[in-house]
């Protein structure tokens, strides 16, 4: 019978399913999966919903499509404190689970609930193993040392898995045994993304844009913000128009119908695709030239894994998790920040300028993001780390 492995997840933010919906698929056949949201598992003691009568992540994902994202670092010591004042009823919640449906490997690719989920599978499972996916570039720590100092690392697991440097860095400082540290070529990425390794030949590009009613040979921007939008896009059309080089778009307005219909309605002086949600990102990112968007780890991997340079925003209202991709991206030579978006018609000029594109591109194609397969064939190794061992991956150039 193949080892029986939980990978825990919520939809706050959808990357996180994302990214558990890519190892499920990787790593069916070998294991018997089992998806678990954490969210609903633990939904009958959901904190937030007695005070604001909806749950954490509807709570999150509301924020995220209001926008309200300024200050939003301030909420999360809250959150964690509320965790911590709940932690046992966390956690007899979990044991009570693995107790009714056991697990030889769990793996968490969630944030803050690590510490609850080791304590309770330790509890619960004593011989199982217990993993964490990091789904950012790098944790965010916290500064209040009553507080769990970090978004990702308040727990000591089997395994932890780091995209970057720094992470594996990070998990050194939270006194993560050096055997557990795990450092990886990247984000996880979706299968899809490893299914045309070759890049798409230049005749198939030029048609298949044509069949979009785009222009075959003019420099193509995608842009997206997201499976929840954001009105952003709207700024980032009127800044594409006053580009002075020619140029086109291709914007992914994710499940935001009002965005969506304030985007058909416009008046437009350059050529574009307006496409909703899509479940073809990869094949729409093959078709462009370079990404604009948030610095999310996500779409961010997305991009580059596929050799599109990225222009993105980093300011006050950035999430405070995803203002370090947007320094990370620039120290490795892979996009731009800029402060705000309105200056982007600058920035697009600045990176078509000739030759520049080719420079971005030279660096882009020293990419080998394989994660999603490395993560999977190390957990498939029936062993406990060796204390002492160093399962760091080769580094650069690596994401």
């Amino acid at each position: 019978m193949p080892p029986r492995v939980q990978l825990f997840y919520f939809e706050a933010g959808r990357g996180h399913a994302a990214a558990a919906r890519a190892l499920a698929e990787v790593m069916r056949g070998h294991f018997a999966i089992e998806l678990v949201n954490l969210q609903k598992l633990l939904e009958p003691l959901d904190f937030v919903r007695r005070f604001t009568g909806m749950n954490i992540q509807d709570c999150y994902n509301l924020l995220m499509r209001r926008e309200w994202t300024l200050g939003i670092g301030a909420i999360v010591p809250v959150l964690q404190a509320a965790i911590g004042l709940w932690h046992r009823d966390l956690e007899r919640a979990l044991e009570q689970h693995w107790q009714a449906r056991p697990a030889e490997l769990v793996v968490s690719v969630v944030p803050h609930f690590n510490h609850v989920l080791q304590a309770a599978l330790r509890r619960a499972l004593p011989r199982a193993r217990f993993a964490v996916a990091l789904t950012d570039l790098a944790d965010y720590p916290l500064a209040p040392r009553f507080y769990q100092r970090n978004f990702w690392l308040t727990a000591t697991p089997d395994l932890v898995f780091c995209g970057t440097a720094k992470a594996a860095e990070q998990a050194r400082a939270a006194r993560c045994a050096p055997a557990s540290i795990v450092r990886t070529s990247g984000m996880i990425l979706r299968p899809s993304f490893y299914t045309e390794e070759a890049a798409m030949d230049e005749a198939e590009r030029r048609r298949q844009r044509e069949a979009l009613g785009l222009e075959p040979d003019l420099p193509t921007a995608l842009v997206l913000f997201g499976g929840a939008g954001s009105r952003r896009m709207l700024l980032v059309a009127r800044e594409l128009e006053r580009a002075r080089t020619p140029l086109q778009a291709i914007f992914l307005s994710g499940h935001n119908a009002k965005l969506a219909a304030a985007m058909e309605t416009r008046h437009w002086r350059i050529p574009h695709r307006l496409e909703g949600f899509s479940d073809d990102v990869s094949g729409f990112m093959r078709l462009a030239d370079f990404f604009i968007g948030k610095p999310g780890p996500g779409s961010l991997s997305e991009a580059l894994q596929l050799g599109l340079p990225a222009l993105v925003e980093r300011n006050a209202w950035t999430l405070p998790q995803e203002r370090y991709n947007a320094q990370w991206l620039e120290e490795q030579g892979y996009g731009v920040a800029l402060p705000s978006f309105r200056k982007l018609h600058t920035g697009v000029e600045w990176l078509l300028e000739p030759g520049r594109l080719q420079e971005f591109r030279g660096r882009l194609a020293g990419i080998e993001n394989r994660a999603v397969f490395e993560i999977a064939e190390r957990l498939g190794r029936q062993e406990p780390p060796m204390v002492g061992a160093d399962s760091s991956a080769p580094a650069r150039p690596r994401l």
